[in-house]
């Protein structure tokens, strides 16, 4: 488990390293400006991701990114465990992550793609993406039913949607 979290955390490193080596080489771009929008908000987004799941009395593990551009070639995410990462027979952590790859590859709400879930996709339902103008927003919360999951996973990116609105 702490290897996991460590090659986690080392890989959101090594990708904030990477955009701010892309930022700066080039014009401020639309990307750019929405790493940068990602970059100082998403706290605040997991801080209200967390409070919506404790309003619900639910625990488990919240995970929002930023894909630039039109399709998925990277993204920068963030994660929050909120009372467990995981139980003898769950990992959140891993359920989650699952979420956000589907709807990277589907650009479409977890478990609601018209196709068979492929290899290491499991199919659940509860992430959301939302297009905003320089990408997507994908948050995904595991560790409730997966309606409230869905919910708490909304409120993530409407938070983030509307700081987009203006650029």
């Amino acid at each position: 488990m702490f290897v996991t979290i460590a090659i986690f955390s080392f890989y959101a490193y090594v990708q904030f390293e990477n955009e701010s080596y892309i930022c700066q080489s080039k014009e401020k771009s639309c990307e750019c400006e929405g790493y940068e929008i990602f970059n100082l908000n998403v706290q605040e987004c997991l801080d209200i991701m967390e409070a919506t799941a404790l309003k619900y009395s639910e625990t488990g593990v919240a995970v929002v990114s930023f894909v630039p551009g039109e399709d998925t070639k990277s993204w920068n995410s963030r994660m929050r465990v909120v009372g467990t990462l995981s139980t003898k027979n769950h990992n959140f952590l891993g359920v989650a992550s699952a979420k956000s790859a589907e709807m990277a590859v589907t650009l479409q709400n977890s478990g609601t793609s018209n196709r068979p879930p492929l290899i290491g996709e499991l199919g659940y339902k509860g992430g959301v993406i939302q297009k905003v103008s320089c990408g997507y927003l994908i948050a995904s919360f595991s560790g409730a039913p997966s309606e409230i999951d869905a919910e708490i996973s909304k409120v993530g990116v409407h938070f983030l949607s509307k700081l987009f609105e203006s650029h």
